[in-house]
């Protein structure tokens, strides 16, 4: 946290003094800043070369009122990005980074380090699915700039990604800003993700959650944590994989958070991503019945998806998979 700190007090030193508070701009810059070590950047360019920020569009959501949707642009070197943002211009500091791409090459573009992490459920769902993708089904609870469903639908064998956002505003950026097309085995169905799960007739291989509003799921979803996961769990073939993300800032929140999957989900596969930030993969059968199996057999899947035309990830999540098991 002492880092943390230090940059905020680093960041807003340089508007004490003045009246107005800091632009949408100077908001999304500071955010975006703190991501920036995770981008895939050449050696030959330097974090601060971060310039030409703009807003393209901004609008109050319709359906999460106390935000906005913000989308910006920035240059480093001759690399354009684009970022999706929640802003609440009624709370100070209040601008978090929901997506991050490089355009150049939008719908391998991975960019933030949590959803390179999420993509490790895709190992562990080929694992449990007899080391194929065939026929799989795919769901993402939370679209952003749309582009891990857009990622999933290029796997062969994956034959249908069903997508729920709550917010239509955010369905409309990332089809505007970030590249994101309907496909025969793609949509997006705007919806609460609590109501289109008590009402959902199909079972998925594999569930992502990803339905945030800020830095953490929505109160609807957290007041109501198990039920919730509940509903995950009803939705999801024997065989499937879920994937989560807890964010925490101490050992007592985690242990409370990892006892609430656990009350639905008797296996769970972790990944610490950073210090405040864990991924979660739970399923219903155990394959992995020690470290070393689980270790062992994501590996080979791992090998056998990174090398295979059939699964074309970018040069950059082949890396970002072979590491996470070394």
């Amino acid at each position: 946290m002492l880092r943390t700190y230090r940059t905020v007090v680093r960041y807003f030193s340089d508007f004490w003094g003045r009246s107005e508070p800091p632009t949408v701009v100077e908001e999304c810059k500071f955010r975006i800043m703190e991501h920036i070590h995770e981008l895939n950047l050449p050696s030959s360019v330097s974090k601060r070369d971060v310039d030409k920020i703009k807003v393209l569009f901004q609008k109050q959501c319709a359906v999460l009122a106390n935000y906005d949707v913000v989308v910006a642009e920035f240059n480093i070197g001759d690399a354009v990005y684009r970022s999706l943002h929640f802003h609440n211009d009624r709370s100070t500091y209040n601008c978090t980074v929901q997506s991050l791409v490089n355009t150049h090459s939008q719908l391998h573009s991975i960019e933030l380090e949590y959803l390179r992490g999420m993509m490790y459920s895709l190992p562990i769902a080929f694992v449990y699915n007899n080391n194929s993708f065939s026929d799989m089904t795919a769901l993402v609870l939370g679209c952003g700039a749309g582009v891990l469903p857009s990622v999933l639908s290029t796997i062969q064998g994956i034959k249908q990604i069903n997508t729920v956002e709550i917010e239509p505003e955010v369905v409309h950026c990332a089809r505007k800003y970030f590249g994101y097309q309907d496909r025969a085995n793609l949509k997006i169905i705007t919806e609460d993700a609590i109501e289109y799960l008590k009402t959902c007739k199909m079972t998925y291989s594999l569930i992502v959650l990803d339905a945030y509003e800020n830095s953490e799921l929505p109160n609807s979803i957290l007041s109501s944590f198990c039920e919730f996961l509940q509903s995950v769990r009803a939705c999801l073939t024997d065989a499937g994989v879920v994937a989560g993300n807890i964010i925490y800032y101490d050992a007592a929140a985690l242990e409370t958070e990892l006892k609430r999957w656990k009350s639905v989900f008797p296996n769970l596969t972790l990944l610490q991503i950073n210090k405040n930030q864990m991924l979660v993969f739970a399923s219903i059968i155990d394959l992995f019945d020690s470290d070393k199996k689980c270790q062992e057999l994501v590996s080979q899947a791992i090998h056998s998806i990174t090398t295979t035309d059939a699964v074309p990830l970018s040069a950059s999540l082949v890396s970002d998979l072979r590491t996470v098991t070394k």
